[in-house]
C-alpha cells in the first residue's frame, strides 16, 4: 500500500512537467480587473500603456464587449513602442463576445522584456450607438493578458513548479482540490487492498 501511496505522490509531483511540454505559449501579464467599461466608436479610440516581463511577446488577449453582438464594423488593434508601430492587427465586431477575452495575435517581438508599449483600439465606422467597449479597472487600465512564445523550457519548468508550490500553499481552493485527489485515491487503494485480502 505505502507504494501505491509514494507512486501517487510521485505521478502529482510530475504532472506539471509533462504539462509544460504541451506548452507553446506562457503567460506573462495577468491583469484581470475589471469595473468600468470605455467605449470605442468613432473618434473615440481607447489607449493604454503596459510592460511585460517577458520576451517573445506575440499575443494579447483583452475583454471586450459587444453588446448583443450586434457591431459587425472593422476594427484595429495598434501596437507602438517608441511611436514607431510595430504591430497592427485588424479584425471586426464579429470577433468580440458580449463581454470576453479576445485575444490579438501577431508576429512574435522577441525583445519585448521590461518595454513599454502603447496600444491603440479604434473603430473608425462604428457609431456611439453601436459602439464596443474595453473592460478595465476603476483606473482605466485595461484587464489584459499577455501571452510570449516559449523558448526555454528549462525556465518554464521553474516557473510553473514555482507557481505550483507557490498556489499550493497559499490558495486554499486548490491545496483541498490535491489533497482530495491523493485522499480519494489512497481510500480506493485501501478499499481495493481491503477487498483482496478478505
Amino acid at each position: 500500500m505505502k507504494y501505491y501511496i509514494l507512486l501517487l505522490i510521485i505521478v502529482i509531483l510530475i504532472t506539471p512537467l509533462l504539462t509544460s511540454f504541451m506548452v507553446r505559449k506562457h503567460i506573462g501579464i495577468n491583469n484581470q480587473k475589471e469595473n468600468r467599461i470605455i467605449e470605442i466608436f468613432k473618434d473615440h479610440p481607447f489607449e493604454s500603456s503596459f510592460t511585460p516581463g517577458e520576451d517573445q511577446l506575440n499575443s494579447v488577449a483583452l475583454k471586450l464587449k459587444n453588446t448583443g453582438i450586434r457591431n459587425h464594423e472593422p476594427a484595429n488593434f495598434v501596437l507602438i513602442l517608441n511611436q514607431d508601430k510595430l504591430r497592427t492587427v485588424q479584425f471586426n465586431g464579429s470577433n468580440i463576445g458580449d463581454g470576453a477575452w479576445t485575444r490579438l495575435s501577431f508576429e512574435n517581438i522577441a525583445d519585448s522584456k521590461n518595454k513599454t508599449f502603447i496600444f491603440n483600439l479604434s473603430s473608425p465606422t462604428t457609431t456611439r450607438e453601436n459602439s464596443i467597449a474595453i473592460q478595465t479597472d476603476e483606473n482605466g487600465k485595461p484587464a489584459i493578458v499577455t501571452y510570449h512564445k516559449v523558448i526555454s523550457y528549462p525556465s518554464l519548468i521553474k516557473q510553473i513548479y514555482s507557481q505550483f508550490i507557490v498556489r499550493l500553499f497559499f490558495d486554499k481552493l486548490f491545496f483541498l482540490y490535491w489533497l482530495s485527489c491523493l485522499l480519494g485515491s489512497w481510500l480506493i487503494l485501501s478499499r481495493k487492498s481491503w477487498f483482496e485480502n478478505s
